[in-house]
């Protein structure tokens, strides 16, 4: 794979209000390079690789490839269930999409990936930007001062190998799809932004939290919850605490009766909100305990695999789907197995009060050392 760029990848919440986000989903331009020679030369790594996306500028120059007359992917999604000659491929695969911007920038932009099985390497107009290692994880590039107004190439060199130390490894019972298989965002906020931010209630019922600023970090955040008539002052990139005395008097939210809450997250200009439900989960000996109560649990293990097709599951629907025949089977709990699921399945976890067991990338069958 060419080598990595100067560009550090970066932490970015999806949930962004619409005005901010540009959708880059729908259908990527796709050429398979199973020898991997779009960014090696006979001498070494190419200057002008795949990744340049260039054009002949006169009859008698050729170049040996073509992405406008390639294969053509839709993103979200794996290749694997696509195009029925790549399901079996696990190898590096070039994806491209071309998009334009309208508007001179302000403040800062970032390309948003789902989660890009397995490592990847993105180019912008040729450069080269960063790479990620790691299939199932959102991550951010920035690309502040590198948008002028006019038409940009995206490239992104992905590939799916297996490898010892990979998940999955070389022996797996789970299927390994390949590609871009959550979605692609190109997402503007301001200079000083809200790069992350939780609340969680501990066990003790006092609220737990952090609000993470990237920029020029204000002297204090902000959170809210308009229902409650409540709002709270914190240090932002520090861990805070507010005592149960000063917590409102709520509803938890609770397995079989979920009860969420909008959360508002505020840093300067940024504003970032999300649903949260407060509940207490403690163990007494083998037993679970959720807000004081055993519960008993009735649960299945999950994989990323779509309802439909034997695809990678993705999105919204997809979750709805998966978590009605989870209901249907009379569950009250799910185990999202061996890897970071979709977002949207935690969120309609949440919203059905369904409680989830979720995983990093782990199995106990890869190579530690």
């Amino acid at each position: 794979m060419p080598t990595t760029g100067t560009t550090s990848l970066s932490h970015l919440l999806s949930r962004r209000a619409a005005g901010e986000t540009t959708s880059l989903d729908g259908t990527w331009k796709a050429i398979p390079d199973p020898y991997d020679v779009g960014g090696f030369s006979i001498l070494g790594p190419a200057k002008d690789g795949w990744f340049r996306d260039r054009k002949p500028q006169h009859p008698a120059e050729r170049i040996e490839y073509d992405f406008d007359g390639s294969l053509d992917l839709e993103v979200p999604g794996d290749w694997n269930t696509q195009i029925p000659e790549l399901y079996y491929y696990e190898a590096s695969l070039w994806y491209r999409r071309r998009f334009t911007t309208a508007e001179e920038e302000s403040g800062r932009t970032f390309v948003h990936f789902g989660a890009v099985n397995h490592s990847c390497t993105i180019y912008l107009d040729g450069d080269v930007l960063a790479s990620h290692e790691g299939g199932y994880g959102p991550f951010a590039v920035e690309v502040t001062g590198r948008l002028g107004v006019g038409e940009h190439s995206l490239v992104v060199l992905v590939d799916c190998i297996r490898k010892p130390d990979r998940v999955p490894a070389m022996r797996t019972d789970w299927f390994n799809f390949g590609g871009l298989h959550r979605s692609v965002d190109l997402v503007r906020v301001p200079s000083t932004f809200i790069s992350s931010a939780w609340l969680t209630m501990a066990a003790d019922g006092s609220l737990v939290g952090e609000v993470n600023v990237d920029g020029d970090v204000p002297t204090s955040a902000r959170l809210e919850i308009a229902e409650l008539g409540w709002s709270w002052e914190v240090t932002p990139n520090e861990r805070f605490t507010v005592s149960a005395t000063d917590v409102p008097e709520h509803e938890r939210w609770h397995p079989g009766a979920p009860r969420l809450y909008e959360v508002v997250f505020e840093a300067g200009t940024d504003r970032v909100a999300d649903s949260v439900g407060f509940r207490t989960v403690e163990t007494r000996g083998s037993d679970i305990v959720v807000n004081g109560e055993v519960v008993f649990l009735k649960g299945i293990s999950m994989h990323a695999e779509g309802p439909t097709g034997g695809t990678r599951a993705s999105g919204a629907e997809d979750a709805a789907t998966l978590f009605d025949w989870a209901e249907e089977l009379g569950a009250n709990f799910v185990r999202l197995a061996h890897y970071q699921h979709d977002e949207a399945m935690v969120a309609e976890a949440d919203k059905r009060g369904v409680l989830a067991w979720v995983e990093l990338p782990v199995y106990w069958g890869i190579e530690w050392s």
